[in-house]
C-alpha cells in the first residue's frame, strides 16, 4: 500500500500541513496549480524597486502560529505606524470609527440571542435617520476589511471579531513570500516534494487511497489527500479551470462549501518618485471610487496601495486594468488635489491585481453567513478517513480570513492524518 500523503495546494494552509507531516517522517507530494507557491500570499521582486505585497500584507496582532514561524526562521517584521484618515468631498480628517450610536450597536450586538444577517440586524435597530452613518460605517467595515456581503453575513462573526482585533498591525521586512519560502524549505529538507505548475483535475478515492490526475495527465497516487485550494475553486463549477472533481462524488461537502461567504478584492500598487503625502498618514478612507488606500508608514518608501473589494468594483462601470489605471488616478486625484497628468509624471511602477480573475483563487478570503457554522462543521470532516480540507475558510474562531486562519488550518489537518 502507498502511504504518501498527497496535499493540493501549496500555499499557507498546504505548506503548513506539509511541514508537520514531515516533520513526523511522513510521506508527502503537494501539488501546486500555479507557477509559483504561496496561493493568495504573492510578494512581488521584480516590478518595483521594494518587494511589494500584491496579496496578504498584514499581521493582524500578536497571532501565536505566526509570530512562533518567524522567530524559527528568524524573519524580520515591523510595526505598521501611521494615523488614519477620512477623506470626504476633498476635506481632511482624523478617523473617527465611534459614529453617533457606535456603543449602542455593540451592546444590541451582544444582547442578540438569535443570529442574523448584518443588514437585517441594521434594519430592526438602528433604521432611523440619526444613524445613518453609523449604518453607513458598518457596511463599510464589512464590506471592506471583511469583504462580506451584509445581506448574508452573519452578526455574531462579526461581533466575535471587533471583540477579539488587536490594534497592532505588523509587516514581514521583504514580503510574507520570506515565511512561504522558509516553509517550503523545511518541507523539502524533510523529504517532501512540491511540484509547481500541477494542476490537480481528477481526484479517483477509495478508502485509504487516493489517486490524482493532473491537466497534462499526470498521475499521483496516495493513501490519504489534504485538500487546501481556496473557496473559491470549491464553490467552482466543474467547467471552471481550476475545478477538481471527485469521484465518488463529495456533492454534500461541495454544497456545504457554497454556504460560507467569499468575498473578492483588488489591490492597486503604484510607486511614485517621491512622497507627496505627509509622513503620519498611514490609512485613507474616502468616497472616492477607490475609496481605501493606505502608505508603506513607518517606512519612507513612496508606495500608495488601494483597495477594492466586490461590492464596490459592482459599482464601477468597467474593471479592465485600463480603467482600474485611470478610476485609481483620478481617485488619488480628487484625495490629493493634484492633477492626473502630474499623478502620472510621478508614477514610476504600478500593478493592478484582481483576486477574482486569478484563476486558481478566483476570489480574496472568505466571511460567515449563517450557514457556515454547519458548512465547517461538514468540511471539517475527514471522509472515510482518506479526503481532509483546510484553508483559512474552514478555520473556526476569531481570525477569520488571516493567513494565521490558514496556517492554523493547515496544521489541524495534518494532525487529524496522522491521528487516523
Amino acid at each position: 500500500m502507498n502511504d504518501t500523503i498527497l496535499i493540493i495546494g501549496a500555499g499557507a494552509a498546504g505548506l503548513m500541513a506539509a511541514k508537520e507531516l514531515s516533520s513526523h517522517q511522513q510521506n508527502v507530494i503537494v501539488l501546486e496549480a500555479n507557477k509559483r507557491s504561496g496561493g493568495r500570499i504573492y510578494t512581488m521582486y521584480d516590478v518595483f524597486d521594494k518587494p511589494v505585497e500584491a496579496g496578504a500584507e498584514f499581521i493582524h496582532g500578536k497571532l501565536a502560529l505566526t509570530h512562533q514561524l518567524l522567530k524559527e526562521a528568524k524573519i524580520v517584521f515591523h510595526e505598521t505606524k501611521g494615523k488614519m484618515m477620512n477623506v470626504e468631498k476633498g476635506e481632511w480628517k482624523k478617523q473617527n470609527d465611534f459614529a453617533i450610536g457606535w456603543d449602542e450597536l455593540i451592546n444590541k450586538m451582544e444582547q442578540l440571542k438569535q443570529d442574523i444577517t448584518i443588514a437585517a440586524f441594521l434594519n430592526e435597530n438602528f433604521s432611523d435617520k440619526k444613524y445613518d452613518a453609523l449604518r453607513d460605517s458598518v457596511q463599510k467595515f464589512a464590506e471592506g476589511f471583511d469583504l462580506a456581503d451584509i445581506e448574508k453575513a452573519s452578526v455574531f462573526a462579526l461581533r466575535d471579531e471587533w471583540s477579539h482585533e488587536e490594534g497592532k498591525q505588523y509587516r514581514i521586512e521583504g514580503g510574507y513570500q520570506k515565511l512561504i519560502d522558509h516553509l517550503a524549505d523545511e518541507c523539502t529538507k524533510n523529504g517532501s516534494t512540491i511540484h509547481t505548475s500541477c494542476i490537480a483535475k481528477e481526484v479517483h478515492w477509495k478508502k485509504g487511497e487516493v489517486k490524482i490526475v493532473t491537466a497534462d495527465n499526470k498521475t499521483f497516487y496516495g493513501s490519504k489527500v489534504i485538500v487546501t485550494v481556496p473557496l473559491g475553486v470549491l464553490k467552482a463549477e466543474l467547467n471552471a479551470e481550476a475545478a477538481i472533481a471527485f469521484t465518488p462524488s463529495l456533492y454534500d461537502y461541495f454544497r456545504a462549501a457554497k454556504n460560507i461567504g467569499y468575498g473578492t478584492v483588488t489591490k492597486i500598487l503604484f510607486q511614485f518618485n517621491e512622497r507627496f503625502w505627509e509622513d503620519k498618514i498611514g490609512f485613507i478612507l474616502s468616497d472616492e471610487n477607490i475609496p481605501v488606500w493606505w502608505t508603506q508608514s513607518p517606512d519612507d518608501y513612496p508606495l500608495l496601495t488601494g483597495w477594492l473589494n466586490g461590492a464596490q468594483s459592482k459599482r464601477l462601470q468597467k474593471t479592465d486594468v485600463s480603467s482600474l489605471l485611470q478610476e485609481s488616478l483620478q481617485s488619488l486625484s480628487n484625495i490629493f488635489k493634484i492633477n492626473v497628468s502630474s499623478l502620472k509624471q510621478k508614477l514610476t511602477a504600478w500593478h493592478i491585481e484582481d483576486w477574482s480573475k486569478d484563476r486558481f483563487t478566483l476570489g480574496g478570503y472568505s466571511y460567515d453567513t449563517l450557514q457556515t457554522d454547519d458548512a465547517k462543521k461538514i468540511l471539517n470532516t475527514p471522509v472515510e478517513e482518506t479526503i481532509f480540507f483546510a484553508g483559512e475558510a474552514l478555520y473556526k474562531g476569531a481570525l477569520r480570513g488571516t493567513v494565521e486562519a490558514a496556517f492554523v488550518s493547515g496544521r489541524e489537518a495534518a494532525q487529524k492524518v496522522m491521528r487516523q
